[in-house]
């Protein structure tokens, strides 16, 4: 987690980046749909099922919005719920989490 340059002192990788190795080299950028939340860590963590990084370098795993849900882990995006179908609550991990629209009501996704 942490890299210098020419004996200099080693500084820690920021968050948002990681290296796991020893020795020379440079702090690696978490991947999409991975987060490193503090500095000097050595791995980048999957998000959680509900959760996604939608780019590279995340310092944490945001919460699926409304409408959506994030079925697995390490995602970088959340499904839309289906038409017919609405989500009132942030963080669903199952599409079944999504309702159907009451009599009278409809939508187009989510």
């Amino acid at each position: 987690g942490h890299t210098g340059e020419n004996g200099a002192a080693c500084d820690a990788c920021i968050a948002g980046e990681h290296k796991g190795a020893p020795g020379n080299g440079p702090c690696v950028v978490c991947e999409a749909g991975k987060a490193a939340s503090s500095p000097g860590m050595t791995v980048c963590v999957n998000c959680e099922a509900g959760k996604y990084a939608g780019f590279d370098g995340a310092v944490i795993c945001a919460e699926c919005g409304k409408g959506k849900y994030g079925p697995s882990t390490g995602s970088s995006f959340c499904s839309q719920c289906a038409a017919g179908t609405y989500l009132t609550t942030t963080g669903a991990v199952l599409s079944s989490a999504c309702e159907a629209c009451p009599a009278g009501t409809s939508s187009s996704l989510g």
